[in-house]
Protein backbone atom coordinates (compact mmCIF):
# COMPACT_ATOMS: atom_id res chain seq x y z
CA UNK A 1 0.00 0.00 0.00
CA UNK A 2 3.03 2.71 0.91
CA UNK A 3 4.20 1.68 -3.33
CA UNK A 4 1.05 3.46 -4.24
CA UNK A 5 1.90 6.88 -2.38
CA UNK A 6 5.21 7.07 -3.76
CA UNK A 7 3.80 6.10 -7.63
CA UNK A 8 0.56 7.47 -7.60
CA UNK A 9 2.26 11.23 -7.22
CA UNK A 10 5.37 10.66 -9.49
CA UNK A 11 2.59 9.36 -12.23
CA UNK A 12 0.16 12.51 -11.99
CA UNK A 13 3.72 14.19 -11.70
CA UNK A 14 4.88 13.42 -15.17
CA UNK A 15 1.68 13.26 -16.67
CA UNK A 16 1.22 16.70 -15.98
CA UNK A 17 4.90 17.33 -17.53
CA UNK A 18 3.66 16.02 -20.62
CA UNK A 19 0.51 17.77 -20.83
CA UNK A 20 2.35 21.09 -20.01
CA UNK A 21 5.34 19.97 -22.68
CA UNK A 22 2.47 19.66 -25.47
CA UNK A 23 0.61 22.91 -24.23
CA UNK A 24 3.88 24.67 -25.18
CA UNK A 25 5.24 22.93 -27.93
CA UNK A 26 1.48 24.03 -29.68
CA UNK A 27 1.65 27.43 -28.41
CA UNK A 28 5.04 27.79 -30.07
CA UNK A 29 3.65 26.54 -33.66
CA UNK A 30 5.78 23.16 -33.35
CA UNK A 31 2.34 21.37 -35.21
CA UNK A 32 1.52 24.56 -37.61
CA UNK A 33 2.59 23.01 -40.75
CA UNK A 34 3.41 19.18 -40.95
CA UNK A 35 3.21 18.58 -44.65
CA UNK A 36 5.93 21.16 -45.58
CA UNK A 37 9.25 19.25 -44.03
CA UNK A 38 9.30 15.97 -45.43
CA UNK A 39 8.51 17.06 -49.27
CA UNK A 40 11.29 20.21 -48.51
CA UNK A 41 13.59 17.29 -47.60
CA UNK A 42 12.97 15.11 -50.20
CA UNK A 43 12.69 17.68 -52.88
CA UNK A 44 16.30 19.41 -51.54
CA UNK A 45 18.95 18.13 -53.63
CA UNK A 46 17.09 18.35 -57.24
CA UNK A 47 19.06 21.20 -58.50
CA UNK A 48 22.15 19.95 -57.85
CA UNK A 49 24.51 17.82 -59.80
CA UNK A 50 25.42 14.51 -58.45
CA UNK A 51 29.32 14.15 -57.63
CA UNK A 52 31.38 13.02 -60.35
CA UNK A 53 32.78 9.28 -60.17
CA UNK A 54 36.12 8.92 -59.33
CA UNK A 55 37.59 5.86 -61.78
CA UNK A 56 41.17 4.33 -61.56
CA UNK A 57 43.37 7.01 -62.31
CA UNK A 58 41.27 9.75 -61.07
CA UNK A 59 41.72 11.08 -58.16
CA UNK A 60 39.35 10.63 -55.13
CA UNK A 61 38.35 12.01 -52.12
CA UNK A 62 40.14 10.28 -50.06
CA UNK A 63 43.41 11.34 -51.61
CA UNK A 64 44.14 7.62 -53.19
CA UNK A 65 43.69 7.18 -57.57
CA UNK A 66 45.22 3.64 -57.86
CA UNK A 67 42.03 2.15 -57.35
CA UNK A 68 41.40 2.20 -53.63
CA UNK A 69 44.88 2.07 -52.20
CA UNK A 70 45.55 -1.90 -53.27
CA UNK A 71 48.74 -2.78 -54.45
CA UNK A 72 48.63 -4.70 -57.19
CA UNK A 73 52.69 -4.96 -57.96
CA UNK A 74 54.75 -8.13 -57.67
CA UNK A 75 56.40 -7.24 -54.61
CA UNK A 76 52.73 -7.58 -52.90
CA UNK A 77 52.47 -10.84 -54.23
CA UNK A 78 55.29 -12.02 -52.23
CA UNK A 79 53.69 -11.26 -48.86
CA UNK A 80 51.35 -13.80 -49.94
CA UNK A 81 50.71 -17.05 -48.33
CA UNK A 82 53.06 -19.84 -49.55
CA UNK A 83 51.53 -22.55 -51.77
CA UNK A 84 50.52 -25.69 -50.01
CA UNK A 85 53.17 -29.06 -51.17
CA UNK A 86 51.12 -31.82 -52.66
CA UNK A 87 52.08 -35.01 -52.13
Amino acid sequence: MSVIAIVLPLALLLGGAAVYAFIHATKQGQFDDLDSPPHRAIHDDEASSPPPRSGRGVASPWGRSDGGGVSRTPAAASHALPAQRTA
